[in-house]
């Protein structure tokens, strides 16, 4: 279904970390969870792309190619985002290469000895909310 998107339209989406929501025995609220790297760093996500290169495209989307969980996302959900290493990058996001398996090659789990897990706020999960306050956790009430 998108052959010709990772044959053609790679691309990278810089993180810092992303969520998943782990449910909580007892809780109707599932947990945010943050994903990040062990050492605090930005990364890339495995991304494709609609639109043109040359000029801005206002119906232009994108989305993050997932793959495999790896250990520490693991019991929380099946999938997790691409998360590209740094000499994997320059690979995924060379034109020349035509070939999606290739491509698709370069997209593994992230090692989970390399990742870090925090509890989040809850109020992540909104969209009215924004703001470094939303990676501390949530007093218990």
């Amino acid at each position: 279904m998108f052959s010709h998107g990772i044959a053609r339209r790679r691309c990278l989406i810089p993180a810092d970390g992303f969520y998943e929501l782990r449910a909580v025995p007892g809780q109707a609220e599932k947990q945010p969870l943050r994903y990040r790297l062990a050492d605090g760093g930005l990364f890339a996500f495995a991304g494709l792309f609609t639109g043109f290169r040359d000029r801005m495209d206002e119906h232009a989307t994108c989305l993050i190619v997932t793959t495999a969980a790896n250990a520490l996302v693991q019991p929380v959900s099946s999938r997790m985002p691409a998360i590209l290493d740094a000499a994997a990058e320059g690979r995924w996001l060379d034109r020349r290469q035509r070939d999606a398996a290739r491509a698709l090659a370069l997209v593994w789990p992230y090692p989970a000895e390399l990742m870090a897990v925090d509890l989040v706020s809850r109020r992540v999960s909104s969209p009215l909310v924004d703001g470094p306050e939303l990676l501390v956790p949530d007093l218990p009430s």
